[in-house]
């Protein structure tokens, strides 16, 4: 199955692209309007949303816009969700979908590079797939030390009391992935849909 090549980003020579920054400032906002869904969502024992759809709209962005519009969203959109996630003191929910988000645009746009030794991007669903695996791994890797040592500050051997170390750091894990696959597969497979692959 064949997609979109991702676009390369020209230099924009003192210019402005104002399709990207005004992209760049939707996405943000709608992330900002999903906040309040996503609290509403089931969440585990020590506050982790099973899906959070916040990243959605900075997923979008990267595979509309590029590396530098997907970030430049996700920290506008971290930002302003200081000022209305519930999440948001101290530091919990905006720091951390954004720490756990930015692996899924740097690794695969890093690995696209190595695809046939050329800057042609994912020219099949199976490249794509496989430089977004170790993304995803990545995101497992590092969230589950962040989440339980940022708590063990404030309430020491808190996984005791939800089934253990063990048990909590893969429940972390476990969520974070299935997380990936939503961020990854559904800008994707829509943007595929309606052939809409600017990047």
């Amino acid at each position: 199955m064949r997609v979109p090549m991702l676009y390369k980003e020209e230099p924009s020579q003192g210019r402005v692209d104002t399709r990207k920054l005004a992209g760049t400032g939707v996405f943000a906002a709608l992330s900002i309007v999903m906040s309040p869904i996503a609290f509403m969502l089931p969440r585990v024992g020590w506050g982790q949303a099973i899906i959070d759809p916040v990243s959605l709209p900075w997923m979008f962005c990267f595979f509309l816009f590029g590396l530098k519009s997907g970030l430049s969203c996700a920290i506008i959109g971290a930002l302003a969700l200081f000022f209305f996630d519930p999440t948001a003191i101290p530091f919990l929910g905006p720091v951390w979908k954004l720490i756990a988000t930015t692996p899924l645009m740097i690794v695969p746009y890093a690995l696209r590079f190595s695809f046939r030794g050329e800057r042609k991007g994912f020219a099949t669903f199976g490249a794509y797939a496989l430089a977004s695996i170790p993304a995803i791994l990545v995101r497992a890797a590092i969230m589950p030390p962040l989440v339980l040592l940022y708590f063990s500050l404030f309430f020491g051997s808190w996984w005791e009391f939800h089934g253990g170390l063990v048990i909590v750091a893969a429940t972390i894990a476990a969520l974070n992935t299935l997380q990936s696959v939503v961020d990854i597969g559904v800008p994707w497979a829509t943007l595929y849909a309606v052939k809409r692959f600017l990047y």
